[in-house]
């Protein structure tokens, strides 16, 4: 029953017993009967009085927290944790973001039972935006193979024709694995006074590993393990005087071409926003989903300017450790004398390979 029908209920059963009162006194209460029926009355009268302003009290109640739910929803999308009205005064010992206590000092698994690490990476929609989009599997060692499928042409052939099969191998490409890591610190009596401290270090290093590992698939890295190849070193290059839908659905072509069909166009927001003024709508809706990678916090690009991608996402293999990894300690020179304590988040991603050339393309806007 929906809270108008309730309260209409409660409304119309008072009114009914307040009337067969009315009709009872006029007529006048002159036996035992008619006290007990007024009694029985007025009981119901009362009753029904209690649970009409308890219903509406009820729905005052959800409607505030409705209310509070939104504004917290909103303020978190917008990366902003609601502040409590006093502290917990917590133990240290209770403090555990990702779901991993800060007394653990060395790298422990994050519990992903949950959610895979490809969905915590995301971070709601702040973090990694492509390891939803490519075929990621887990692994737990430090490198391993990837194997693709063959793009086979099959032939008609005699029966005493000779047999060139194997010429065809099937071949694996190793994939080495690099470390992507986020630190941050908070004072100690953040943490344990304030639990939407830990909320707020939770999503900040998810969402800047995330943000780190889309970084890493198109542009790779150089550590001292060696050098990480990215989609836009490996993608078959364009160069373009203009990003029109003629050159966007040149590449999608050249995409189908290589045996595929192109499932998004990467690029910066701007890139994004100009093809979407720039095109019109009639072929706009002929092109592939377009999708916005964002620079870093600290405003490192991670798609350089005037550069497009324009390929079939699930056409990139990515490995990924199974598990999000988190440390802390309070040992480190740096916060000890503050009394703070440091926090890590860390994953490792083998460098992408794309299963055919030709099913990652890019457009270079030249001067020219």
């Amino acid at each position: 029953m929906t809270f108008a029908h309730s309260t209409a209920h409660h409304f119309d059963a008072r009114q009914t017993a307040t009337d067969a009162l009315r009709a009872l006194t006029q007529r006048g209460i002159k036996t035992d009967a008619d006290k007990a029926r007024e009694t029985e009355l007025l009981a119901t009268i009362a009753r029904h009085d209690r649970a009409a302003k308890d219903a509406i009290d009820n729905a005052a109640t959800r409607e505030r927290a409705q209310s509070e739910s939104f504004a917290n929803q909103a303020a978190s999308r917008a990366g902003i944790q609601a502040v409590t009205d006093a502290p917990a005064a917590r133990s240290l010992d209770d403090v555990a973001p990702l779901g991993v206590s800060v007394r653990s000092t060395d790298w422990t698994g994050v519990d992903s039972s949950d959610t895979t690490v490809t969905e915590t990476l995301n971070a709601a929609g702040k973090g990694s935006r492509l390891l939803s989009l490519v075929s990621s599997f887990p692994f737990k060692s430090l490198r391993g193979r990837i194997a693709v499928d063959p793009r086979l042409t099959a032939d008609a052939t005699g029966r005493n024709d000779p047999l060139e099969a194997i010429a065809n191998p099937v071949q694996s490409g190793v994939f080495e694995a690099a470390k992507i890591s986020a630190f941050v610190s908070a004072d100690r009596d953040e943490l344990t006074d304030f639990p939407v401290t830990e909320t707020a270090v939770s999503n900040g290093l998810t969402a800047a590993v995330g943000q780190r590992v889309d970084d890493f698939l198109l542009n790779g890295a150089v550590t001292t393990d060696g050098t990480f190849e990215g989609l836009l070193d490996g993608a078959v290059d364009t160069a373009v005087t203009a990003v029109d839908a003629k050159a966007l659905l040149d590449a999608a072509a050249r995409v189908q071409d290589s045996g595929s069909e192109a499932t998004h166009i990467v690029a910066r927001p701007s890139e994004i926003a100009a093809i979407v003024a720039n095109v019109d709508g009639s072929k706009l809706d002929r092109l592939p989903a377009l999708l916005a990678i964002p620079d870093l916090a600290d405003g490192s690009a991670v798609i350089p300017v005037g550069k497009i991608l324009v390929g079939d996402l699930s056409s990139v293999a990515v490995a990924i450790r199974a598990q999000l990894e988190f440390m802390s300690t309070t040992d480190h020179p740096a916060v000890h004398d503050v009394d703070a304590v440091l926090m890590g988040a860390r994953t490792r991603v083998g460098n992408p390979k794309i299963a055919t050339p030709g099913r990652i393309q890019t457009l270079t806007v030249s001067a020219g």
